[in-house]
C-alpha cells in the first residue's frame, strides 16, 4: 500500500490530511511517475518539495497511534523492532536501506 492509501484509511479526514494528500498526489504525478526522481538530488530542494516531504511525515505520528490500537502487539512489536534496525543499519547498507522490505504480511492480521 502507498502511504497516502494507508493514511486515507486509518485517519480522520481532516484539512490538513487532504491538503497534504493533494499536494502528495501532484509531486508524485509531476516527478514521480514520469521517473524525475533526480529532482531529490538537487539542492536546494524546491520549496514544492520541502512541503511535499514534510507532508510524507507530518501525520506519521498520529498513524502511529492508530495502527498501535488496530494490530496485535506481536506485529507492533515486529515493525517496531524491524524499524530501529533500518534506523541503525551503517551508511554502508544503504542500497539494503532503502529496499521496502515486507515486514508485515496481510496474514499476519487477518
Amino acid at each position: 500500500l502507498t502511504l497516502d492509501k494507508v493514511l486515507s484509511s486509518y485517519l480522520p479526514r481532516t484539512p490538513a490530511l487532504a491538503e497534504d494528500l493533494v499536494l502528495g498526489y501532484e509531486v508524485s504525478r509531476a516527478y514521480h511517475y514520469t521517473n524525475r526522481t533526480e529532482v531529490w538530488e538537487q539542492r536546494p530542494l524546491t520549496p514544492e518539495l520541502l512541503q511535499y516531504a514534510a507532508s510524507d511525515v507530518r501525520h506519521l505520528h498520529q498513524l502511529q497511534d492508530a495502527l498501535n490500537m488496530k494490530l496485535p502487539p506481536s506485529i507492533v512489536t515486529k515493525v517496531r523492532d524491524a524499524s530501529t534496525e533500518r534506523v541503525l543499519m551503517p551508511a554502508a547498507a544503504a542500497d539494503r536501506r532503502a529496499e521496502a522490505p515486507t515486514i508485515v504480511k496481510k496474514s499476519d492480521i487477518s
